[in-house]
């Protein structure tokens, strides 16, 4: 990766936390940008599509892997009527009496059933479900103001969080790291502030969980932590104004998740924003049908310099209404941006149908594009990416990418004249309406050449 140069300007700005507003509409009212008009020049005649250079096609990311946990039947066996938890041999009646007897770093099980409840977790302490059955083991949220599980840090293992309502944190709300294994989280709501699930401060961990229907006025439909680590998760339906199903503040890595249908105003699923950026990688995600006013499904605002890794990833029909229909990465600083293995398809956008960077972006942006397709993604200024409105330079180089039917006035991209563009190999398509109108940027589809003003 390239070493990114030191810090030559800087400008500062509020990080928005907005509730959602009425520009965010259901994505079947959203209308696409009206068609570019008809290229004009030579074209590539009567051939179809087809790969020109050689591109290889990208792998499909892989789906989330099911929970490994089953039902305890020792646990079980002694979950009689009256009995609500288990610690060791003991069984409680309440709750907060089992997690009292555990003692800071044990374990209480719950025993099936539906519980409504609002208890403490003390620091490393587990609460786990003797059977970790979706809907089987429900925690209900307890009333208005109030979360279901408060700690100071530890975590749920197999509970379903079910209409926690709470200030901050719908379900869970945490002061230390904390995690979430084989939960199922449904209809809860943070009231008036961050994470309609969980709201930690620290390290949140989750791991084969389902997260679906939740909201927060703040930031994170879902979760909201200083720093997110997710595996094998889906986030379904969940709204936030940053971050429709996940905010984190200054890190995040994910692997083999799925977000679909997901809202906000700034980053559809996902919104990274924050000064303390750790770490920001990406493999094996799935992106379908999330919806925000900037980065439909992504949304990336760092207030540090700042790299980010993206391997297998499928990013199909988001729609950012007035940014990048797909990703946008919003910086004043250097950004050093890898995408790998990963498709674009069917996107809409208001600056680019796939891809938006903006910001200042001081000193400037490199772009690693390494087996990338960009397919049928379109964009009221640029069909595929957009960075012409920045301070800084924009460096793309690129291998294995694939550039097929994207529309926007622009063509395929919009880059700025000193920007850089290298690519080997390139598929610019040979059907006759590939890129509308021809590129002006990314080659011209009819000759396949790439224009003069960038140079390899």
């Amino acid at each position: 990766m390239l070493l990114l140069l030191p810090l030559l300007a800087c400008r500062t700005e509020t990080r928005l936390s907005e509730p959602i507003g009425p520009d965010l509409v259901p994505l079947a009212e959203v209308t696409a940008p009206a068609p570019a008009p008809p290229a004009t020049g030579p074209t590539a005649g009567q051939q179809d599509d087809a790969s020109v250079a050689g591109v290889p096609e990208v792998t499909p990311p892989l789906s989330p892997a099911p929970c490994p946990l089953s039902p305890d039947p020792q646990a079980l066996a002694a979950c009689v009527p009256g009995v609500v938890a288990l610690v060791g041999d003991r069984t409680f009646s309440n709750l907060q009496q089992a997690i009292d007897a555990a003692g800071w770093g044990g374990t209480a099980v719950v025993c099936p059933g539906q519980w409504e409840t609002s208890v403490w977790l003390g620091e490393g302490q587990l609460l786990v479900a003797a059977d970790p059955s979706p809907g089987a083991t429900v925690l209900l949220g307890s009333g208005y103001g109030r979360t279901t599980v408060s700690a100071a840090g530890g975590g749920l293992e197999g509970v379903t969080l079910r209409g926690g309502r709470g200030e901050r944190g719908g379900a869970v709300a945490a002061y230390g790291d904390f995690s979430l294994t084989c939960v199922t989280a449904e209809g809860n709501v943070a009231v008036n502030g961050d994470g309609g699930v969980a709201a930690v401060d620290g390290l949140l961990s989750v791991a084969w969980s389902t997260f679906d229907g939740n909201e927060a006025v703040g930031s994170g439909g879902a979760l909201s932590a200083s720093e997110v680590q997710i595996w094998d998760s889906t986030f379904d339906d969940n709204r936030a104004g940053d971050g429709g199903a996940v905010f984190s503040q200054g890190g995040l890595l994910a692997e083999r998740s799925t977000f679909t249908g997901n809202q906000a105003v700034h980053g559809g699923a996902v919104a990274v924003a924050g000064w303390a950026f750790r770490r920001l990688a990406g493999t094996d995600l799935q992106f379908e049908a999330n919806q925000a006013d900037r980065g439909g499904a992504l949304w990336v605002r760092p207030y540090a310099n700042t790299a980010l890794t993206l391997e297998r990833a499928a990013f199909s029909n988001n729609v950012g209404l007035t940014g990048g229909g797909a990703l946008e990465f919003a910086s004043d600083l250097a950004m050093d941006v890898a995408i790998l293995d990963t498709a674009f398809t069917g996107n809409r956008g208001g600056d680019a149908g796939a891809i938006a960077l903006t910001g200042w972006l001081s000193p400037g942006a490199r772009l690693e594009l390494s087996l990338v397709h960009l397919l049928d993604n379109e964009g009221e200024v640029a069909g595929a990416l957009s960075a012409s409105s920045l301070a800084g330079w924009v460096r793309i180089e690129a291998d294995d990418l694939r550039v097929w039917r994207n529309l926007g006035p622009m063509g395929a991209a919009s880059l700025a004249t000193d920007d850089t563009f290298s690519c080997d190999p390139c598929d610019f398509g040979a059907g006759e309406n590939d890129n509308v109108p021809m590129d002006a940027t990314f080659g011209d589809a009819a000759e396949g050449a790439l224009p003069g003003a960038f140079a390899r």
